[in-house]
């Protein structure tokens, strides 16, 4: 079922209606720029937030890579 101008109603399979709210062109336009310009600014690459985290992680016996408690390194350090 359609609703009156910027509303449209869309009933699904599991009988909850699903409101799609239409905008104008013009906020279109300006929520599109907004989102585009986030997407040029995201940035992947690693940062490291807090440098105390980053210290005490390196301090951490590994095994494998992953972090171990004290008492597995030793007895890996064994065998």
């Amino acid at each position: 079922t359609l609703g009156n101008g910027n509303v449209s109603v869309i009933h699904s399979p599991l009988e909850r209606p699903i409101i799609i709210s239409s905008c104008s062109t013009k906020d279109r336009r300006e929520k599109l720029s907004r989102y585009r310009n986030k997407k040029t600014k995201r940035n992947f690459g690693r940062k490291i937030k807090y440098a105390c985290r980053k210290a005490l992680a390196d301090c951490q016996p590994r095994i494998r890579g992953r972090f171990a408690k004290t008492e597995e390194s030793n007895n890996s350090k064994r065998q």
